[in-house]
């Protein structure tokens, strides 16, 4: 097993210091080898960009918002459809709908 994207911590710093929230996703390929990602969170304009999208064409919006959080990735991911797949499935995992409670006063 051999692992490809991966960073070193001093990096990993340095992304977060400039995007804040980094997250590493692990797609592995047929021969079990790791390909890393780095991503950020994404930020509403990118959420109603795909939005706007989704309903004619759900895979344009979630590559759109794909390319719009990666930081840093394996070269394989971009040339592997089912590995660019299987992390823009984990990407669309980060941002979570939070509930919100409305009182009459």
């Amino acid at each position: 097993m051999q692992k490809f994207g991966d960073l070193e911590q001093k990096e990993i710093d340095r992304l977060k210091a400039k995007h804040g929230i980094v997250y590493q996703i692990i797609a592995k390929d047929e021969d079990g080898n790791e390909h890393y990602v780095y991503v950020t969170k994404p930020d509403l304009p990118i959420i109603q960009a795909a939005a706007a999208t989704i309903s004619k064409d759900p895979v344009k919006a979630s590559i759109m918002i794909y390319k719009s959080v990666k930081l840093s990735a394996s070269e394989a991911i971009e040339s592997d459809a089912e590995l660019k797949i299987a992390v823009i499935n984990k990407v669309g995992e980060i941002f979570k709908i939070r509930e919100a409670n409305i009182k009459k006063l």
